[in-house]
């Protein structure tokens, strides 16, 4: 997947998050992962 797909997706993922009123810390809750593993998912930065 390159990098520009990537930033795609994650600019999606931010704006769904957005739009049902989320938190980062609430989806890393949700999905038992760290904020900061959120935060990469919404940026396209490879874990």
């Amino acid at each position: 997947m390159t990098s520009a797909e990537l930033q795609e997706i994650g600019l999606r993922i931010a704006q769904r998050r957005k739009e049902l009123n989320l938190t980062q810390e609430r989806v890393a809750d949700l999905m038992d992962v760290s904020v900061q593993m959120v935060s990469n998912l919404e940026r396209g930065k490879k874990p």
